[in-house]
């Protein structure tokens, strides 16, 4: 047979019930839509040299097949949810699989709402649902251009009876019936109590070989590009602990959700103090987010495949850097992002990216410091430009895991 284009694949995944197990059945998996070609030449089952004294200068002989391991990382879309969040909210496959990676604790959010009468401000909003909302859950309010919450993000601070409070000031405050968007929110986890990684099967079809990976867990994570005008993708990389070839049909026939993504674009930068509700945005011209994955494979003996020696993953920190370019401002004794970086309070960010109905999205930094050079002024794109480095904590709020989260992204 012919080799067939590298276009014409599929990435079907599924929970194992034990790591690692021998079940080769993807009944019931989800599939995802890739954008790009996988390469599995990064799994690993390599010919060990046996090391053997011999009689002869180049007598050999048969090699020792080692253990299995090795990666292999795929792009998706991050579209937003999909479908409008006025209402009941299902997470997505691609929700709960980015989840997986982060580390959240899967859960349905909160359904969404609306503005209750004419009673609310630009922090306090009365909403006809009452206290639905999660403690540091992220949501969205109104429409573009409506003068009150102008569709973006936000998160809250309390949801008591009708009374939603929120961690930002919105513009201004929202008129009645405004719609409050739910949101899917993922988040790293901070607990120990939680750093034991649950392992998936995952299944890659093409149009010539294919094949079952079993114990794959997450590697990395990377989201970009973060900019106006651009389409939001990650690309994940996966390790897997054995894996073995597969002959099913193909085309397969598991059912495909395809959302279509929306560009970065009418949303809004907010940077500020953190447990400072003030609003205070800025024009920012790129935005780089790094998330080092603390991931640690666990080795031991009592794997189910001859040649499987991981058996396990545990989480580590994972390192959250956000790099922020912004514009120089006039020249002044006491330049803001110069003073406040001596100061070195902890700031909060919140970038809504999208506010499109069904295709918005936004990253939230809970608890920041200041990193890298004190922020002056630079040559970036052929303009005088100030970068600020801002790495990602644990949050001080210590209600649940999504209030101390370091970083959490909203999907509405």
């Amino acid at each position: 047979m012919t080799a067939n284009t590298s276009r014409l694949q599929c990435l079907l995944w599924d929970t194992e019930a034990a790591w690692g197990d021998s079940v080769v059945s993807m009944a019931g998996a989800a599939k995802l839509t890739i954008l790009e070609p996988i390469d599995l030449s990064g799994l690993t089952h390599p010919m060990l040299d046996p090391g053997r004294v011999t009689q002869y200068l180049q007598e050999t002989t048969a090699g020792v097949p080692g253990p299995q391991a090795g990666s292999f990382s795929f792009k998706v879309h991050l579209p937003g949810h999909g479908s409008t969040t006025t209402g009941a909210i299902t997470l997505s496959d691609l929700e709960n699989l980015i989840g997986w990676v982060l580390g959240t604790t899967k859960s349905a959010p909160a359904s969404g709402t609306t503005i209750s009468g004419a009673g609310s401000t630009a922090t306090d909003i009365d909403t006809v649902a009452s206290g639905t909302y999660a403690l540091g859950q992220l949501f969205r309010l109104g429409a573009k251009g409506d003068s009150g919450g102008d569709g973006q993000w936000n998160v809250v601070a309390t949801h008591t009876a009708t009374d939603l409070v929120t961690r930002v000031a919105f513009a201004a405050a929202p008129a009645n019936a405004a719609v409050v968007y739910g949101a899917a929110n993922v988040h790293t986890n901070e607990a120990a109590s939680g750093s034991a990684v649950t392992s998936y099967r995952m299944q890659i079809f093409s149009a010539n070989q294919q094949y079952i990976l079993h114990g794959c867990f997450p590697m990395a994570i990377a989201i970009s590009p973060l900019v106006a005008g651009e389409l939001i993708t990650a690309t994940i990389t996966i390790g897997a602990s054995w894996f073995e070839p597969s002959a099913d049909t193909f085309p397969e026939t598991t059912a495909l959700t395809t959302h279509t993504p929306a560009p970065i674009g009418a949303g809004s930068l907010n940077i500020q103090v953190h447990g400072t509700t003030t609003r205070a945005t800025y024009s920012v011209r790129s935005f780089g987010l790094d998330i080092q994955l603390g991931i640690e494979p666990l080795k031991g003996p009592d794997g189910s495949n001859a040649y499987q020696t991981i058996v396990g993953a545990r989480r580590t920190p994972t390192k959250i850097t956000a790099t922020i370019v912004l514009d120089a401002v006039a020249a002044s004794l006491t330049p803001a992002w110069w003073t406040a970086w001596l100061t070195n309070s902890a700031h909060h960010i919140l970038y809504s990216l999208s506010t499109a109905d069904g295709q918005a999205m936004a990253i939230y930094l809970a608890r920041c410091f200041f990193r890298g050079n004190r922020p002056t002024q630079g040559d970036v794109d052929g303009l005088n430009r100030t970068t600020l480095v801002f790495e990602a904590g644990t949050n001080s709020v210590t209600t649940s895991e999504l209030t101390l989260s370091a970083l959490r992204i909203g999907f509405a």
